[in-house]
């Protein structure tokens, strides 16, 4: 969440959860979706003290904080989303059988 009070905080453990973020997004293939940035006051996103990733996703806008219904399907789509098995390749089933599905990375 991004707004006024983000702004005037340069400081603080929000900055720190936002890095977190930031450096998880780093593990990731580009098309899982991960960060909504979402403001919620006029805040400028070309002038928001974001982390740099912040600024290459579409931002979503809630004046007010309002969420209208469209946003939260929107966000239960994509948690959703990120529940759904992965599609198995061919080799992927021998893979995880020989090292185990815990252990090993795939892809």
């Amino acid at each position: 969440m991004i707004s006024r009070n983000t702004q005037a905080r340069t400081e603080g453990y929000l900055r720190l959860e936002w890095h977190l973020a930031d450096q998880r997004t780093q593990l990731m293939a580009r098309s899982r979706p991960f960060l909504v940035p979402v403001c919620i006051d006029d805040t400028p996103q070309k002038q928001a003290e974001v982390p740099e990733s912040f600024s290459l996703v579409h931002w979503s806008w809630l004046p007010a904080g309002e969420a209208p219904g469209a946003f939260v399907q929107e966000v239960l789509r994509l948690l959703a989303a990120e529940h759904q098995p992965l599609a198995a390749e061919p080799h992927s089933a021998a893979v995880a059988a020989s090292c185990g599905a815990r252990s090993c990375s795939i892809g």
